[in-house]
């Protein structure tokens, strides 16, 4: 009989412990046999998931990183980091990162595990739970998009909470980074889970500094755009708004006024599904595009470097109005 591998015995006595819910034991196990072989990436992946279940979470973070480190090649590898991620509350991170681990996994012609599906469904739940804390619906009014009394409502419900400092760039780029990959992500699971695309029409994400429910409320637009800009003019009288953040899907939305701009006749991905995420701070103005496909096995990946900088002036959904150009 071949003898095993520096480190393998340690490992399966601590696959038993882990199965049997002895996670301490489990974890003294496997920090056994990465002391026996320091460069085996399965032994630092078992030890991730072994912190994971006793909330040492950085300290699985760092086991994941290690085992990336040593097969950058391992799809789960890096699903153990979108693990740790989420439950250090980074979840758009996660979602990259996951994404990532879905690469590599389709490159290589296999098949998407469930738990993998799993964890980006959850991911994106997650972040969506966030940021629709404070939906505000829609009047059936044509003058006007949001009736007074619910107007009156939302007013009361944020100056409720208490008054919170201004955000920062910093803290504005993070929220647009957790917008523009959960909107990604949503389709993504989709497809990954074969259930019909939660085909959402064109909304609006803002920030009114109240600290009520989190701050941020979400708004359909499904109104004229005039109204909507009107609506929101009014708004920065009542707070002191951070951002708006518009998310359109292309494929699932029509009459943007991009369209009718004939400029934009020869624009690279006028026939490519993708979305649409505009962003109007105090800091900054900017609108992009990030492309959805081609897929694999029904399935697409996307990566941070697909975001495309459109014109402002050709693409933009609402007008500029947090942001002053002198």
């Amino acid at each position: 009989m071949a003898a095993k591998a520096p480190g393998e015995e340690q490992k399966e006595t601590g696959n038993v412990y882990f199965n049997e819910g002895k996670f301490g034991r489990a974890f003294q196990s496997y920090s056994a046999a990465i002391l026996a072989d320091p460069k085996n990436h399965i032994y630092y992946s078992n030890r991730c998931a072994c912190l994971l279940k006793i909330n040492k979470d950085s300290k699985a973070l760092a086991d994941a990183e290690k085992c990336i480190e040593l097969k950058p090649d391992w799809p789960k590898g890096y699903f153990r980091k979108a693990c740790a991620l989420s439950e250090l509350l980074r979840h758009s991170e996660a979602i990259l990162v996951l994404n990532f681990a879905l690469d590599l996994t389709l490159s290589e012609n296999q098949n998407v595990s469930t738990e993998m599906s799993t964890k980006l469904k959850e991911l994106v739940e997650r972040l969506e739970l966030n940021q629709d804390k404070n939906i505000i619906r829609v009047s059936e009014d044509r003058e006007t998009i949001v009736s007074k009394e619910e107007h009156d409502n939302f007013i009361t419900k944020m100056k409720a909470g208490n008054i919170e400092q201004k955000l920062t760039e910093a803290d504005i780029d993070l929220a647009f980074m957790n917008i523009w990959t959960c909107a990604i992500g949503r389709f993504q699971a989709a497809c990954l889970n074969k259930t019909e695309q939660q085909v959402r029409l064109p909304y609006l994400l803002f920030h009114t500094g109240y600290s009520a429910e989190g701050g941020t409320s979400l708004l359909p637009i499904s109104k004229s755009l005039d109204l909507v800009a009107t609506f929101l003019k009014n708004l920065t009288n009542d707070f002191k708004i951070n951002y708006f953040i518009v998310v359109a899907h292309k494929m699932s939305t029509s009459g943007l006024p991009y369209e009718k701009n004939p400029k934009n006749s020869s624009w690279k991905h006028k026939k490519k599904d993708g979305i649409f995420i505009q962003l109007d701070s105090p800091f900054k103005s900017c609108v992009y595009f990030i492309p959805i496909g081609p897929k694999r096995k029904g399935i697409f990946t996307f990566h941070s470097k697909q975001l495309e900088t459109l014109d402002w002036d050709s693409f933009s959904i609402l007008p500029r109005i947090l942001h002053k150009i002198n």
